[in-house]
């Protein structure tokens, strides 16, 4: 089924879980599967939320290209507070003292260490 998909061009498709009952609201039993192609990236970093120091607003990803390090862009959505402070002290812990910030290059976002 999911090649048929990805034939027609079309970003994938809505199941539901068989040992669940149908709920017309988001709920865990649905499940999106994706055709899209796919890209392994790696956090690169952070940068802090607006107006909260020492929790995380946005992680900083990248992917690897033939041996360099490329930035893909940046998630940012998806978590409260209490995450957000939880992603902080994780990034921290595994080496990303300090948040990054942005800088304008050739028209594209990139990270830059504060100075």
């Amino acid at each position: 089924m999911l090649e048929s998909v990805r034939a027609l061009g079309l970003e994938g498709v809505i199941a539901k879980r068989i040992d669940a009952p149908y709920v017309s609201s988001r709920s865990d039993t649905w499940l999106k599967l994706k055709c899209k192609q796919q890209q392994e990236l790696v956090v690169c970093g952070f940068v802090d939320r607006a107006g909260a120091v020492g929790e995380v607003g946005a992680l900083l990803l990248g992917y690897h290209d033939h041996g360099k390090l490329e930035y893909a862009g940046n998630v940012g959505t998806g978590w409260d507070a209490a995450a957000a402070a939880d992603l902080h002290q994780r990034a921290v812990a595994v080496g990303l003292a300090r948040p990054l910030r942005w800088r304008a290059s050739t028209g594209a976002a990139a990270p830059q260490r504060p100075r």
